[in-house]
C-alpha cells in the first residue's frame, strides 16, 4: 500500500488473472496518500501526493520501484490526484460515500479500486490499519506491509498486542531498517513471522555533483515533528556554533 510497491492481476475474459501487481502508498488527504499497485500487488500510501513536485519520500519511493520494469505491471492506487506521475499507472480510489470515518471511507474506496484489477501481491505502506482490512476483504490474496516509520503510535500497531496480531495477520511486513524492525517486535515475545528488512533505494546518477565550496549551512528537509529527529541533528551541530543563527522556510 505508500513506497515499495504492490502487483495486481487484472482479470481477462476468461476470468483469471493477468500478470499485474498493485501499490498502495500513504497519501493526499489528511492521513492517507496515493496507493501504487503493480497487477499482482497492491500499496496504500500515507499522507501525501503523488505528482512531481508535489510528493514526499515514501512517494517517491513508490514512484521509483513502480517505474522500474518487471515481471508483473504496476498500478499505483491512491486518492484523486490532479496530475500524478505520468510515467507510472494510477488508479485513482475516491473515498466511498459511507457514514463511517474517513480512514474506513477511503480503505472502501481502495478496496472498490481493487475489485477489477484482482491483485496476487497486495503492499501497503505505512498503514497497518489499512494492511489489516485489506488482508480481510482479500482472503485469498497476499497483503504485504512496508513499515517506513516507528510502528508505535500507528493505528493498529501502538500495542505489544496489537503489532503481535499484525505480525499473524499479514502475509509479510518489512522494515526499512533494522532499528524499525526491533520497534516492531518490541514487547512480543513469540511473534508468528519473523519481518524483513528492505532497504530504501536511490538512483545515484540523481544526485548532483558536489560543489567546489559549501557554504556554512545544516540543512534539514523534513516535518519538524518529534519523530523525524530534527533536534538530534541540528541541536549537536549547532551548538559549538556561538554565532549560528537558527531559521526555517516551509
Amino acid at each position: 500500500m505508500p513506497h515499495p510497491r504492490a502487483r495486481l492481476r487484472r482479470r481477462s475474459n476468461a476470468g483469471r488473472r493477468g500478470r499485474a501487481r498493485a501499490c498502495l502508498p500513504p497519501w493526499q488527504t489528511p492521513h492517507y496518500g496515493p496507493l501504487h499497485a503493480r497487477q499482482g500487488r497492491h500499496h496504500p500510501a500515507t499522507g501525501e501526493n503523488f505528482a512531481p513536485g508535489d510528493t514526499g519520500g515514501v512517494g517517491l519511493l513508490v514512484h521509483r520501484l513502480a517505474a522500474f520494469p518487471g515481471a508483473y505491471a504496476t498500478v499505483v492506487v491512491g486518492a484523486p490526484q490532479a496530475a500524478p506521475f505520468a510515467d507510472v499507472a494510477f488508479q485513482p480510489a475516491p473515498p466511498a460515500w459511507l457514514p463511517v470515518t474517513y480512514a474506513r471511507r477511503y480503505a472502501a474506496g481502495v478496496a472498490r479500486a481493487l475489485r477489477d484489477i484482482v491483485p496476487v501481491l497486495i503492499e501497503v505502506h505505512n498503514r497497518p490499519d489499512m494492511a489489516l482490512f485489506l488482508a480481510a476483504r482479500f482472503p485469498d490474496t497476499p497483503v504485504m506491509l512496508f513499515l517506513h516509520n516507528d510502528p508505535h503510535g500507528m493505528r493498529r500497531a501502538d500495542t505489544a498486542a496489537q503489532r503481535s496480531e499484525l505480525l499473524a495477520k499479514i502475509a509479510k511486513i518489512v522494515t526499512v531498517s533494522a532499528f524499525l524492525r526491533g520497534r516492531l517486535l518490541n514487547n512480543v515475545p513469540n511473534p508468528a513471522r519473523i519481518p524483513g528488512i528492505f532497504s530504501n533505494c536511490i538512483d545515484l546518477s540523481e544526485i548532483p555533483a558536489a560543489p567546489a565550496e559549501r557554504d556554512p549551512v545544516v540543512l534539514f528537509a523534513g516535518r519538524v515533528v518529534a519523530d523525524k529527529g530534527a533536534d538530534i541533528l541540528l541541536v549537536p551541530a549547532v551548538a559549538p556554533c556561538r554565532s549560528c543563527r537558527a531559521g526555517a522556510r516551509g
